[in-house]
This record gives C-alpha cells, sequence and structure tokens, in this order.
C-alpha cells in the first residue's frame, strides 16, 4: 500500500498539495506562522516534493486517527515556544 501511495505521488505532477490538507491539524495551525520552521514543512511536505514521506500522514494511514496536531510532517513535535 505504501509504495502504491508513493508512486502516485511521485508520478502525479497535478498533485500540487496533499490531498488531506484541509483536515489536517498541523496545517491548519502553522500555515500562517511566521516561524520558518513551520513554512519550511508545509513547502517541503504539504506541497512539496516529500508529501509521500509525510509521518502524520502514515500515522493516520496505520492508527485510523489523525496524530496530535503539533507533531510535524517528520514525525518530531513543534517546539512549545511557537505553539500558539
Amino acid at each position: 500500500m505504501v509504495w502504491k501511495f508513493r508512486n502516485f505521488c511521485e508520478n502525479e505532477t497535478a498533485m500540487t498539495e496533499c490531498h488531506l490538507l484541509e483536515k489536517c491539524g498541523f496545517f491548519k495551525h502553522y500555515a500562517s506562522a511566521k516561524e520558518i520552521d513551520c513554512r519550511q514543512f508545509i513547502e517541503t511536505y504539504c506541497r512539496g516534493p516529500r508529501m509521500h514521506e509525510c509521518k502524520r500522514l502514515q500515522y493516520l494511514n496505520q492508527y485510523g486517527v489523525p496524530p496530535s496536531d503539533y507533531m510535524q510532517p517528520d514525525g518530531t513535535m513543534v517546539k512549545e515556544s511557537i505553539h500558539h
């Protein structure tokens, strides 16, 4: 299943952002953040070339529920100092 998803993302040139973006707690909280770390995650994972590597999506697929809003796409947690 992961291979099919990864293959789809790499070959789908029209896909410019994650299909779950509007439902993603991380994106909802940090889409307008001024912190460079959050913006880079969004550009790289949510709307970029590493979309298929998103640990948030993998967590959702594995457990059937979304992860904490503070879990970043690489699987690490947002630093407490930038929580909104």
